[in-house]
């Protein structure tokens, strides 16, 4: 390893600081890795020019800081990184369709099936549902289904 060391320069070893930086890039989301390979490329050419380590870790750290400031969220504007929320799980079934399998009445909770599996379902309102009705899920409360008509 020190011999590959010694014969890098210290602007190879910036660019492949960059280059390891990029292909981080591609693993993680938010934009961030990017701002900090850009940081040392720009530290990379700097040490073309001077041997000073000092100078060439602060153009790094304020192109990177620079870059993060202003060009992160236009990136993630521009991307739609975390656009929308995806509803999974139980927040995913609310506005679905279920079949009433067991009555359900303003006083009494009944069943319905949902996704080959059965729920206790209770009604939003002061409705009642026979077996065979198509129901909408409005709320999901620990595991009851609160359902409204369609």
């Amino acid at each position: 390893m020190e011999w590959l060391v010694s014969q890098l320069s210290v602007w190879m070893m910036w660019f492949l600081l960059a280059f390891g930086l990029l292909i981080a890039e591609f693993t993680l989301s938010g934009f961030v890795a990017l701002f900090f390979a850009l940081g040392a490329g720009l530290a990379g050419i700097v040490a073309i020019f001077t041997p000073n380590l000092v100078i060439q870790v602060t153009v790094m750290l304020i192109a990177s800081i620079i870059g993060i400031i202003l060009g992160r969220e236009v990136l993630i504007d521009r991307f739609g990184v975390n656009d929308d929320v995806i509803r999974t799980n139980v927040d995913a079934m609310i506005g679905n369709k279920a079949i009433v399998t067991k009555t359900i009445s303003p006083t009494e909770k009944g069943i319905v099936k949902y996704g080959g599996q059965s729920w206790t379902a209770a009604s939003v309102g002061n409705q009642t549902f026979t077996e065979g009705e198509t129901v909408v899920i409005y709320e999901v409360q620990g595991v009851t289904l609160f359902v409204d008509k369609q």
